[in-house]
């Protein structure tokens, strides 16, 4: 009986865990996104070490300019150490136009900009799945910001940090 039983058990394991495998993987992991992260370069006077930090930034309003069409956004103001901003899959260049105060609220305001290139590749993962678009090569063209920024990752893919800022 118990050999039974364990049998059973072995091939109702069997059965289960291969059952799993004849259906596709779905999970898309494409953004339609860029996330850029503000950092700050901060020197530790005690043991003369420098460290990247976020630093929080207070944003007046952010344009961004499309294929000759821009879209002005007012922002709360709230500190914000990332920004997650959107791409027009149409388009392979994303210019983004940022308003904002200096760290200190008494600061005058700021304008920076910074410009994305792209390109998009189409992936088929299964029949059922279907197909899903990819934006990849990301870089960066034209910025305000000189040598300051890092493009960490040039795929878009969710909860992925693609540019750092560093001031």
């Amino acid at each position: 009986m118990k050999v039974t039983a364990r049998f059973l058990l072995v091939l109702l394991v069997a059965v289960l865990s291969t059952s799993c495998f004849t259906q596709p993987d779905c999970v898309v992991t494409a953004s339609m996104e860029i996330k850029i992260d503000f950092k700050q370069n901060k020197l530790n006077s005690r043991s003369n070490t420098r460290s990247v930090v976020d630093t929080f930034l207070r944003f007046q309003s952010i344009k961004i300019s499309i294929a000759g069409k821009d879209s002005l956004f007012s922002l709360d103001t709230i500190p914000r150490s990332s920004l997650t901003l959107p791409i027009d899959p149409n388009q392979s260049t994303m210019k983004y136009t940022f308003v904002r105060r200096g760290r200190q609220a008494s600061s005058p305001l700021v304008t920076e900009s910074i410009t994305f290139n792209y390109s998009n590749e189409t992936r088929i993962i299964s029949a059922q799945c279907g197909a899903f678009v990819y934006f990849l090569n990301l870089n960066v063209t034209e910025s305000s910001y000189g040598s300051q920024f890092k493009v960490l990752n040039d795929r878009l893919l969710k909860n992925t940090t693609n540019v750092q800022i560093l001031f």
